[in-house]
């Protein structure tokens, strides 16, 4: 996060768009790579959402007590579950364009 707090300094600072991407480049894609293969517990699922949350709302240099809520509706961000539902859901779709692919998927018994 002290990255992200320097990079947005508002006099010689990054532009925000550039800097959602930067969040997006540094901080999302940790996440989606990590957490869909560490046995988490739903307590436990709370802490990468903490990290993202944070990092969504320092980038554009929100106040820290903004609503998540009202950055959600706005699709600034989403949750890590969804997040990482939707990258195990693509690496399936990759693996079911090869026959060796589609083996594997049937022997793991993936629908």
């Amino acid at each position: 996060m002290p990255l992200l707090r320097q990079v947005t300094n508002h006099n010689q600072g990054v532009e925000v768009n550039d800097v959602i991407k930067l969040v997006q480049a540094l901080v999302v894609s940790r996440v989606v790579y990590s957490t869909p293969h560490l046995p988490l517990k739903p307590r436990k699922m709370n802490q990468p959402d903490r990290l993202l949350r944070k990092a969504h709302k320092q980038a554009p240099r929100f106040p820290p007590h903004t609503a998540s809520s009202r950055l959600e509706k706005l699709g600034v961000y989403s949750k890590v579950r969804e997040i990482v539902d939707a990258h195990l859901d693509s690496q399936v779709e990759c693996l079911r364009q090869t026959s060796t692919g589609r083996t594997v998927v049937r022997q793991l018994g993936i629908v």
